[in-house]
């Protein structure tokens, strides 16, 4: 070890000890177990892994304490040749360094870990599929990476950091035994399964999932008060809120990505100019009234209804889906709907039932009525009708 080589140490070598190799089950056991791996460790460094675990409290006759005070009088009596280690949770690890005086004077350099990020998540989960022998398809290796984002958007004092994929990746395994398993017949194994793939289904643990389609992880199914298309409702209740307005689905067929335009039309009922028109690489409007959050598959606008101007007087929200082929648009979604929520809870959702071909869909429209805002489902799956309602609009349909 280097602190060995500079000269710090006499030997250099690393022992890992945990409650269990520290605490006896009875009186005089604990200091004499503390005082042989002190011996084993002398020379070199003590790694104590969870070591608030000695000083939570067990129950009965624990002998944690005891195992603290005796490692502590060995710290002292050994601090020319010994470096020791303690490590666990922040909070946890405060209430072990005040469970005795004289312990944060011994122990006072702290090193913090942050929590892996959702790109480290997902590197490490590919790692280990890599050193196992396992490739992952293209939809699942999507998949993995909406599924970390979202476990570490969601994290609390129980992540678990890489524990969290190695469990991931075992269930993972699990399904495609379970999976390789129903594809054996009279005749073995059925042709053209690969056992070095994990697909999709063997991560999201649900058989019926295809090959080809991407889960997103933070699409849930809709909530809310059902709305249908042509329908009007008036939202004056939330004329001083924001609402996000979104496009949801169940899965979409891979290499499909969802943008999501906004128009804000006048009295005429004309956008004027790219000031009243926001879109991808322009994601506000003059006034901020209207912002998309864009993501890797699909957008959605969120409209600060008290924020916007006088002059506008209504709102369109278009959403675009398209890929390599004429073929990659909405009608690759799988129970696509548009979802109205406000304060992060769904209130309106429009089920896209009837997507066709077109590659482009306006779904709600906002707009004023004797100063109160209405909001009106404009529907789904338009074909020449859709561009004759954008045309209206002053929109150019290519």
């Amino acid at each position: 070890m280097h602190h060995h080589k500079i000269g710090i140490l006499s030997k250099g070598q690393l022992v890992e000890v945990d409650r269990s190799g520290l605490v006896g089950g009875y009186v005089g056991q604990t200091a004499l177990k503390v005082q042989e791996v002190i011996k084993e460790a002398l020379g070199g460094v003590l790694f104590v892994d969870e070591a608030y675990t000695l000083t939570s409290n067990q129950g009965g006759n624990d002998f944690g304490q005891e195992a603290v005070d005796t490692l502590l009088k060995g710290m002292e009596d050994h601090r020319d040749d010994l470096i020791v280690i303690v490590a666990g949770y922040p909070d946890l690890m405060d209430k072990f360094l005040d469970s005795n005086p004289g312990m944060r004077s011994r122990f006072n350099k702290y090193i913090h870990f942050d929590d892996y990020s959702p790109e480290e998540l997902q590197d490490i989960f590919v790692k280990l599929c890599k050193k196992d022998g396992y490739k992952l398809s293209r939809s699942a290796k999507r998949y993995a990476e909406d599924y970390f984002y979202d476990v570490y958007e969601k994290r609390d004092e129980r992540f678990g950091n890489a524990r969290e994929v190695r469990n991931f990746f075992e269930r993972a395994l699990g399904n495609q035994a379970n999976r390789l398993g129903a594809s054996f017949g009279e005749n073995g194994l059925a042709p053209g399964i690969d056992l070095t793939q994990l697909l999709l289904c063997d991560l999201t643990g649900n058989p019926d999932d295809v090959e080809g389609e991407v889960h997103d992880a933070n699409c849930h199914a809709p909530q809310g008060q059902l709305m249908h298309a042509g329908e009007r409702i008036d939202i004056t209740s939330y004329s001083q809120m924001s609402l996000a307005i979104g496009l949801g689905y169940a899965s979409i067929s891979d290499d499909i990505e969802v943008d999501c335009y906004v128009y804000l039309l006048h009295a005429d009922g004309k956008a004027h100019g790219d000031k009243d028109m926001v879109y991808f690489g322009f994601p506000a409007s003059c006034d901020g009234a209207v912002v998309i959050n864009a993501g890797e598959y699909t957008s959605s606008a969120l409209v600060k209804l008290a924020s916007v101007v006088s002059d506008t007087e209504k709102i369109a929200i278009c959403f675009s889906a398209y890929g390599e082929d004429e073929a990659k648009n909405l009608s690759g979604m799988r129970n696509a709907f548009v979802q109205i929520s406000c304060a992060g809870k769904g209130i309106y959702y429009l089920p896209l039932d009837r997507i066709s071909r077109e590659k482009t869909l306006v779904g709600i429209e906002l707009y004023r009525h004797r100063g109160a805002w209405k909001m009106k489902g404009v529907g789904s799956g338009y074909n020449d009708g859709l561009r004759r309602l954008c045309e209206s609009y002053g929109i150019e349909v290519q």
